[in-house]
């Protein structure tokens, strides 16, 4: 329907596009049934869209499906203030959301 559709649509824009089919599974409420129909029928054809962690604000990074929480983007901007760009230092970042956010990033 209407409302699933335009959320799918604004998880991919929030990502800055799909890099694999794989990240259908981390939209929130779909059921077995949307993904089987999306594995079938969605395509992934548009490169997507990189952030400059070393220059995003907070605005930016907060757009971004995978860094929702503030707390973790407030963590990310003091960390790059302080000590520079190797976010796998965080530990508030685990390693799940890392791996995610990883094709999204520009160093």
């Amino acid at each position: 329907g209407s409302k699933l559709s335009a959320r799918i649509i604004k998880f991919r824009d929030g990502l800055g596009g799909f890099h694999s089919t794989a990240q259908y599974e981390d939209i929130y409420g779909l059921d077995s049934a949307a993904l089987a129909e999306l594995y079938k029928y969605a395509k992934i054809e548009s490169p997507i869209r990189k952030i400059k962690i070393n220059e995003a604000s907070a605005e930016q990074l907060l757009n971004q499906s995978y860094l929702k929480n503030k707390k973790s983007v407030s963590v990310i901007i003091n960390y790059r203030t302080q000590h520079g760009n190797d976010l796998r230092k965080i530990r508030i970042l685990d390693e799940e959301t890392l791996r995610k956010l990883e094709p999204y990033l520009e160093f």
